[in-house]
């Protein structure tokens, strides 16, 4: 490997090592022809028994990868060469990764929260360059591998360390951060970045993680499903807006296919969140709905349910109760209305009766329009909200209108 005071392709004189993996070494050094200080990516010698990824080739492949990529939030590559038979990269120079930082942080304190939002706003364009211009799955994104720029005043993240990349296997990477399908080895793609991103959303945003690495055995391998106060942000900083689980909540599914297209579609929604005045949900939600519905509804009742949002629906009552009762003493406790309008919720009359019940009791009802239909004229002067097709997509719509209020008011660092 190399040592202090090493000079490598005789420009580069080492100062000081960075960090150790278990792919590479990187280490501070100067630069003497351009006279700047650098970054040194130094792959493990062949032999050394370090990783069992111990491929020159693999290190070249990274190499070339990094190089292709061009992007402001990407880890620019400025050189590469060979050193006493270790292959090594020369990258701009950082002093400080996002884990050091969110690690220096006092007990209890996160960061800001615009400092946040913006930090993942940019994070979230690099990665979709990633998948989009370069095709590459990143593999292994987390705090450590979110460099910061040491000379910028303000946060200007980059993605570095495309070692799993070049890989391109399954079960590669740290796990905690690890989609469960990378976990077991199954394919590989863009989700597996989009849930070490939902993982990293939660952590910028209260400093702590889902759950231990003991637990991934049990949670991933026997096919458990995590709880879903797991991954609430909102259970430890319940001043965020509720819209913040619902991001975390759809990047971290276990089913890939129910994850965002892409990071920057997460990060709008999250976006809308802060400025929107998702202060949170006061309140229970009654769901009025027409039986012919109850398949869609009922799943996005356990949608809401699994976020948090407080709500009641008949299919709560148990058998043998006064069905009659029931409803009209939820009514009465119950503080907004989820109305779910259709041909056939507008044809119902006890639909028609539960709506006109709290509009005259002067309580907010919320028309959503999960099919065509024509509205009543009381109903069509409320604001309302139409169906996208998706019921994840549609629960991130209805929790912003229930959520109305004053606009999140977001920090900065000075």
């Amino acid at each position: 490997m190399v040592a202090l005071d090493d000079v490598l392709g005789g420009r580069y004189t080492i100062v000081e090592r960075i960090e150790t993996g278990t792919l590479a070494e990187v280490w501070a050094a100067h630069d003497a022809i351009l006279n700047r200080p650098v970054a040194v990516k130094i792959g493990w010698r062949q032999g050394d028994g370090q990783n069992r990824f111990n491929d020159r080739e693999l290190f070249r492949q990274e190499a070339h990868i990094a190089a292709k990529l061009e992007h402001p939030h990407l880890l620019p590559i400025y050189d590469f060469g060979e050193h006493d038979d270790c292959l090594y990269l020369v990258a701009r120079y950082f002093n400080q990764t996002l884990h050091h930082r969110l690690a220096e942080l006092p007990p209890g304190q996160t960061l800001p929260s615009l400092t946040t939002l913006r930090l993942l706003q940019q994070l979230a364009d690099a990665i979709d360059h990633l998948h989009e211009q370069g095709q590459i799955t990143h593999g292994n994104l987390k705090p450590s591998t979110i460099v910061l720029d040491s000379q910028a005043k303000k946060f200007h993240p980059y993605i570095s360390d495309f070692g799993v990349a070049a890989v391109g296997v399954a079960n590669v990477g740290t796990p905690i951060y690890m989609a469960p399908e990378q976990l077991k080895d199954e394919t590989t793609g863009p989700p597996v970045d989009l849930y070490a991103f939902g993982i990293m959303v939660l952590e910028c945003f209260t400093g702590l993680l889902p759950f231990s690495s003991d637990n991934i055995n049990r949670i991933f391998y026997r096919k458990l499903q995590p709880e879903p106060q797991m991954y609430s942000a909102r259970r430890h900083r319940p001043d965020l807006p509720i819209g913040v689980d619902v991001v975390i909540d759809r990047l971290t599914r276990m089913n890939p296919e129910e994850c965002y297209p892409s990071a920057q579609e997460a990060i709008d929604e999250l976006t809308r969140a802060f400025y929107s005045g998702q202060a949170g949900i006061d309140g229970k939600v009654f769901i009025s709905y027409a039986r012919k519905d109850q398949e869609y509804v009922h799943g996005l009742a356990r949608q809401l349910r699994h976020i948090g949002v407080d709500i009641w629906i008949d299919h709560d009552i148990s058998p043998g109760s006064n069905w009659d009762q029931h409803i009209e003493n939820d009514l009465a406790i119950c503080d907004k209305m989820l109305l779910i309008l259709s041909p056939a919720a507008v044809a119902s009359e006890n639909v028609h009766d539960e709506w006109s019940y709290f509009l005259e009791r002067g309580k907010a009802v919320y028309p959503f329009v999960y099919q065509p239909c024509e509205m009543s004229f009381r109903l069509r002067r409320r604001q309302f909200i139409t169906s996208t097709g998706d019921t994840l997509n549609d629960v991130a719509k209805i929790v912003d209108i229930l959520a109305g209020g004053i606009p999140t008011i977001l920090t900065q660092e000075g």
